[in-house]
């Protein structure tokens, strides 16, 4: 059986990918006021996608991989990897993302007491696939699928 190029999935890119860094250690409720943050403004923003990905691990030489434990639901995830302090990757592509992003970075730098965050334009979904190898959570809301973008199979018309 022969590999044709146009047996390749196409993933279209909705718009241009916005991602907030954020230079702080969060803790469990941060991360779940983060998560619920993005969940409020994607209801105001309704042709935003976005995504969290929590990781402990430098993303270059992560592996991901599941665990049976035996018990019901879903297996345990682990990332092998340099070990680093806990750290959040936000994405969000679409049309209002900026509105979207900028809305989120107040939540979190008025949660924090200060300015921790940092927004970024990306050029391409490499990010995309960067954060979901490195992450044990990847968490995701709206119309597009980022991981249809973590095997690099994608077209992107905005970068």
């Amino acid at each position: 059986m022969k590999f044709k190029f146009t047996d390749m999935p196409i993933v279209i890119v909705p718009g241009k990918l916005y991602c907030i860094y954020c230079f702080f250690n969060p803790t469990a409720k941060d991360i779940m006021s983060i998560k619920n943050a993005c969940r409020r403004s994607a209801k105001e923003y309704t042709n935003a996608s976005w995504f969290v990905a929590i990781s402990e691990t430098v993303g270059r030489g992560a592996v991901k991989s599941t665990v049976k434990t035996g018990l019901p639901g879903r297996p345990k995830t682990v990332v092998k990897g340099k070990k680093v302090r806990r750290h959040i990757h936000i994405g969000v592509i679409g049309k209002s993302s900026y509105s979207f992003q900028e809305k989120v970075r107040k939540v979190i730098n008025k949660r924090v007491g200060r300015k921790v965050t940092k927004m970024q334009s990306m050029k391409g979904l490499g990010f995309v696939r960067y954060c979901y190898r490195q992450s044990y959570s990847f968490q995701q809301g709206g119309e597009f699928d980022f991981l249809q973008c973590k095997d690099g199979l994608f077209i992107d018309e905005y970068s």
